[in-house]
């Protein structure tokens, strides 16, 4: 399968040949996840989920998703969704607009543009009539497909409207916080108060079932005495029945009812889980826990379900904080429906020594790993410190690293937190008692260093297992640098740092692993900071701030600002820079997309996708393939620059690739390099880190077709994963190295 790709690729290089210097870029698989804003089923059997990856469908009862729709609702805020006559779906939200789909999500067509009194939509309601209705903080109406919307008045005092309905005759159902529910036969037109709540109610949820029963879900918050509280209606709304009432401090979760399996009220708080499930239409009720896997109960996975429904056969759906699971015992038990829905917030990533690849989740304070570059995600648990709440780090990400013999490390806010053996089963905490954690870098030494938002730069020393803070060495009017926004290893060995004092942001440098600070570029006084930096093992550092691009050729040394080729109202803080083995700059420019480099920063162009696109962060990882964290739309890589094999935008078909072969592997003393050329070759043969720093240039100029031996002695060299590049004319070959000692 992998030679098919690789030949399928090969074959686009020939058609495509005035793109063949082009990187092409697909959306990995996960991390899976995120926030649920819509979820229901229709009658064909298709399962649909809306966050802020988009609208997803499936067909296998929620096993697997794809993306519904493709791009049009990627990054929209909100996606209400509902289901209408004759099957006919519709979503819409203030930056989508409103649109159908008459063939269960394969393909969607715009309605029309919503309006912006109709901002922060969270239900959307469509009568048989085309008539349209749809739930923000108040109750909008539109009769002419969504061109247009009015704003309805329900209640005296105005109060938020927390949730709507349409009853089986097309009556509108509406719940007003603080008062009751209310009925509209006439459009909306005029309003009936049919269920008074006490001063104390906080409505939950109001929903209907396929029979057309409603259900009002409702909790008592008063100090005296909390209890939640299910009214029933099987009159359309007219009057109201005590269906359910429980004395329990915990807020309901949701409620859900099912012609055959039931009415299910849930309960999540972590530990505690239960539902209560009624087979009666709300006559008598029996308590059931939730079972729950010691993973789940350290997680917020099930705590915060924001919707649930039923499918056509009876399996429940929740739609949670975390993204969507399924239950078939009525939510007993409860597994993961995620398979290919790629909806999470990523905004750092790291690469292990043993190819794995770590992503941070932005939202649910979450890291996830994968073995496969992208293809699966796996969360990495964690079981220790206070600033872990349930599982999750309480206070958020703030750096993630990897520190040679597999460690990975964990920033939060507050403190830091580090696995020893990469896997996650265990974890320790650093102690670090700095402010305001910003980024985490490992330095030549393999030292850890800190960064803080309100104490300056910190170094862990492994002997003594404490942080010492290090003398900056560098002050404006007297003030020293402590607010600094990140660090940055480069690949020759020297560390920067992106300092704002006395409203003057700065790079200041270190050349001894930071032990001492010296300013080496002051920007004009005006309160920007600096967004992002990148260097490459050529010595060749970047450095963008607002709209602005300035390069070093030596070292940090000196600086010449670049021409910008972008608009520059999409350079802003969360452009991000990176570069590759190859040489290669990119810079992504908020949602404007990724741009390239291949002549540091003099000219850039924009990469083929992924667009529209919000990047938090782009690396390379030693295998020489780039990666995007993302806003809502989890991470994407490069489709070429494998290693192992020939990258096909830079292989000649015409003629046999190289081969490369090193013995032995792993070495210990000395290694063999063998090259295989079919042709003349100008070559290069260079041996790297894994931070892509240039250890050796084993050899390099014009050699005759043929086979070629080389030879290495690593006498310098740590034991580690080291990586050797064969580039040719028309190839480029990577191969692993192991270092053993």
């Amino acid at each position: 399968m992998k030679w098919l790709f690789l030949g399928f690729f090969i074959c686009l290089n020939f058609v495509f040949a005035p793109l063949r210097a082009q990187d092409f870029w697909e959306q990995s698989r996960g991390p899976e996840g995120n926030q649920v804003y819509a979820l229901l089923a229709d009658v064909n059997g298709y399962m649909f989920v809306s966050g802020p990856g988009g609208i997803f469908r499936s067909d296998d009862r929620g096993l697997h998703w794809t993306i519904s729709g493709g791009d049009l609702f990627r990054q929209s805020t909100g996606l209400p969704m509902t289901v209408g006559r004759d099957n006919v779906l519709y979503a819409g939200n203030l930056r989508a607009g409103i649109h159908r789909s008459l063939n269960d999500g394969a393909t969607w067509q715009r309605l029309s543009d919503a309006d912006t009194r109709a901002a922060n939509i969270h239900k959307l309601i469509v009568t048989s009539q085309g008539r349209m209705f749809a739930r923000g903080k108040a109750i909008f109406r539109s009769d002419n497909g969504g061109q247009n919307w009015d704003r309805i008045s329900i209640s005296p005092v105005n109060n938020p409207v927390l949730d709507i309905v349409l009853t089986n005759s097309e009556i509108l159902i509406s719940a007003v916080d603080a008062e009751g529910i209310y009925r509209s036969s006439q459009a909306a037109e005029s309003w009936v108060k049919t269920k008074v709540f006490s001063r104390n109610a906080r409505f939950q949820q109001l929903t209907r079932d396929s029979r057309g029963t409603l259900y009002a879900l409702v909790y008592n918050s008063g100090h005296a005495a909390r209890s939640t509280e299910l009214f029933i209606s099987s009159d359309e709304g007219a009057t109201w029945r005590s269906g359910l009432k429980i004395d329990l401090s915990d807020e309901p979760s949701f409620v859900v009812a099912h012609p055959d399996r039931g009415i299910v009220v849930g309960f999540f708080d972590g530990d505690d889980a239960s539902l209560y499930i009624s087979r009666d239409r709300g006559d008598s009720w029996q308590k059931h826990a939730v079972e729950l896997t010691p993973r789940e109960r350290r997680s917020f996975h099930l705590t915060n379900i924001l919707h649930a429904t039923f499918d056509a056969s009876g399996t429940l759906f929740a739609g949670t904080s975390n993204g969507v699971y399924r239950s078939t015992n009525d939510g007993i038990s409860f597994i993961p429906s995620q398979s290919g829905l790629v909806n999470a917030s990523t905004s750092l990533l790291a690469f292990h020594p043993d190819g794995s690849l770590f992503a941070a989740s932005l939202w649910n304070s979450t890291v996830f790993r994968s073995g496969d570059e992208g293809q699966s995600w796996d969360p990495v648990e964690f079981h220790i410190g206070a600033d872990f709440n349930n599982g999750q780090l309480s206070n958020g990400i703030r750096g993630l690293a990897i520190q040679a013999g597999k460690a990975v490390v964990v920033g939060t806010f507050s403190d830091i937190y580090r696995s020893p053996d990469g896997s996650g089963a265990s974890w320790e905490s650093l102690n670090f008692n700095g402010g305001g954690v910003a980024s985490l870098v490992v330095n030549r030494r393999n030292e850890l260093l800190v960064a803080t938002h309100r104490d300056g730069i910190w170094r862990f020393a492994e002997e003594e297992k404490r942080w010492h803070s290090l003398n900056v060495g560098f002050t404006v009017g007297g003030t020293p640098h402590k607010l600094i926004y990140w660090l940055h290893a480069s690949p020759m060995g020297q560390l920067f740092a992106a300092s704002y004092t006395a409203s003057i942001p700065m790079l200041i440098r270190s050349t001894d692993d930071g032990t001492s600070w010296h300013n080496v570029y002051r920007f004009a006084t005006f309160p920007e900071f600096i967004d992002h930096m990148a260097s490459n093992a050529d010595g060749v550092t970047l450095v963008v701030k607002n709209d602005d691009i300035y390069r070093s050729q030596d070292f940090g040394t000196t600086w010449t600002q670049l021409k910008v080729p972008f608009e520059s109202d999409v350079i802003y803080s969360q452009t991000r820079l990176a570069a590759d083995g190859r040489g290669k700059f990119y810079i992504s420019t908020g949602d404007a997309g990724i741009y390239q480099s291949d002549d540091f920063g003099d000219n850039w162009r924009r990469t083929p996708g992924p667009n529209p696109l919000f990047v938090l962060q782009i690396a390379c990882s030693p295998q020489g393939r780039m990666f995007a964290a993302t806003y809502y739309n989890g991470v994407y890589r490069q489709t070429l620059a494998v290693a192992g094999i020939e990258s096909p935008a830079q292989q000649n078909a015409g003629s046999p690739p190289p081969t490369l072969h090193i013995s032995p592997n792993p070495l210990r003393e000395r290694a063999t390099f063998s090259i295989g050329l079919h042709k003349d070759s100008h070559f290069t043969l260079k041996v790297f880190d894994l931070h892509g720093r240039s250890i050796a240039t084993i050899a390099e100029g014009v050699l005759p077709a043929g086979q070629h031996n080389y030879s290495w002695e690593p006498f310098r060299s740590t034991q580690a994963v080291y990586y050797c590049e064969l580039l040719t004319e028309s190839a480029r070959k990577i191969q692993q190295i192991l270092l053993v000692k």
